[in-house]
């Protein structure tokens, strides 16, 4: 089945890259993803140390990208950086002329470098890397279809990770049983350079780095007091995806940003997403504008909100008030119950206990929608057991639909600052007097690692 599903998606669905006949000479033990937009070179460096031979050969996709209508400094780097990174080989195989792939051995690591960044080859207006991670993930999967990679999984990373030495190691420990792999995580500081086009000390921008980091995992907490099956990272740089899967879910979205959330929301409707317990990847911290939201980009507008910068486009030093969870958790069982006990009242048997009025009002209107109610209802008739329609509401009610009722709710219960919301919210475990972000990072990290290790709608398929 596995095999029909990825040479249906191959021969219908893969970007043009990976329908080319080119081959390779050697077998690899694994394989890794990486887009490359407006990067040097150095980027080789964070990669090194995980695809040493002692974990088996590797491969590193490197898709050095740029779009057409990209800023013309940035366009000139990534084109630079393909010259460079070819001058840096000690061999060079060129794959394929339309678009340039080349198979380069760069000190201990073998590179298949993806062009499409030299002005002839160039993205799309307004495609980036999603198209690349595409392309890269594409190509990964013929590779593995043909047996040139052995490994049934296609690691996913970005150019500012530092994978750790185990990285491989822990990958083949994981049976394909799961549709991805999200691998711990922690930001470092900044490359003393960082302050060279910013203006911003190192500090400043670790500072903010490390903010934004607490907020994913307060979020990440609070779904999961909430019940909800969609309580991970959606993190493309920590991300590994079963070859299977990928076919299955027909690959990454073209998207500027977001499509490792779009991706993942797919992957945990098809198979459980898996936590492991490894050595962290190490995220180095720093400002970019090469997608129009993200980590970088909320950096940016963290260190730069004040009067330049437009308010709409500020990022706010606030958390979502932790009522909010308690709505989702309300609006969770609801549909718990909707599943288990079609016949009953939900509704009516609700116990809206920490809510707010005008929360549970929220919910009210949402519940009593005929739209959503005649939805899920028709859908559930088809599903004979508890766990079956159990599984099936939580993939109608996804983590799409989970973000936009979060941030209705947002709406009307505004956010907290960060201390206040982390010192209030019943689900963060309580801190000791004054604590730094460095501290609470720490501890959220710490409270993160207790967390189920396998989740997913899927899961509920497999309740006694």
């Amino acid at each position: 089945m596995s095999e029909t599903t990825s040479r249906t998606y191959l021969e219908r669905y893969a970007e043009r890259e990976a329908r080319l006949s080119f081959r390779l000479d050697t077998c690899f033990d694994h394989v890794v993803v990486v887009p490359a937009y407006d990067e040097d070179s150095s980027l080789l460096d964070g990669l090194e140390t995980a695809c040493g031979e002692h974990a088996g050969k590797a491969l590193i996709v490197l898709v050095v990208n740029c779009a057409e209508d990209a800023e013309g400094d940035a366009a000139l780097r990534t084109a630079e950086l393909v010259a460079n990174l070819r001058a840096q080989a000690s061999s060079e195989e060129q794959k394929s002329k339309v678009p340039p792939i080349y198979l380069l051995r760069i000190r201990s690591l073998w590179v298949l470098l993806v062009d499409r960044a030299s002005p002839a080859f160039q993205l799309p207006p307004k495609e980036g890397v999603g198209l690349a991670r595409r392309i890269g993930c594409d190509i990964a999967l013929r590779l593995g279809a043909e047996g040139f990679i052995r490994s049934p999984w296609i690691a996913s990373t970005d150019a500012d990770a530092l994978l750790p030495t185990d990285y491989f190691d822990t990958l083949t420990a994981q049976l394909p049983t799961a549709s991805a792999i999200l691998f711990p995580f922690a930001h470092t500081p900044p490359a003393t350079d960082a302050t060279e086009s910013s203006g911003k000390s190192p500090e400043a921008i670790f500072q903010a780095t490390l903010l934004l980091e607490c907020s994913l995992r307060y979020l990440v907490l609070g779904l999961h007091s909430a019940g909800s099956p969609y309580a991970f990272h959606t993190i493309g740089s920590t991300l590994s995806i079963s070859r299977r899967t990928y076919a299955e879910v027909r690959g990454f979205p073209r998207l500027l940003a977001g499509e490792d959330f779009h991706i993942l929301n797919k992957l945990a409707k098809v198979g459980p997403i898996r936590r492991v317990a490894s050595t962290p990847i190490r995220i180095r911290s720093r400002i970019s504008e090469r997608t129009p939201f993200g980590t970088g980009k909320s950096v940016f507008s963290l260190l730069n909100s004040d009067a330049e910068v437009p308010a709409a486009s500020r990022q706010p030093r606030a958390f979502y008030h932790p009522t909010v969870f308690a709505a989702l958790r309300l609006w969770h069982g609801l549909l718990a119950d909707l599943a288990l006990r079609p016949e009953a009242n939900a509704w009516e048997q609700a116990e809206p206990h920490g809510v707010p009025a005008h929360l549970v009002g929220a919910l009210s209107a949402l519940w009593n929608d005929k739209s959503l109610r005649s939805q899920l209802e028709n859908a559930l008739r088809q599903r004979k057991t508890p766990e079956q329609r159990l599984s099936h509401v939580f993939t109608q009610f996804d983590a799409l639909s989970g973000v936009q009722l979060i941030r209705r709710l947002n709406e009307a219960c505004p956010p907290l600052e960060w201390q206040e919301a982390l010192r209030l919210a019943p689900f963060i475990e309580p801190g000791l007097g004054s604590r730094s972000l460095a501290d609470w990072a720490e501890q959220l990290r710490s409270q993160e690692a207790q967390l189920p290790r396998e989740i997913g709608p899927t899961c509920f398929r497999q309740m006694s």
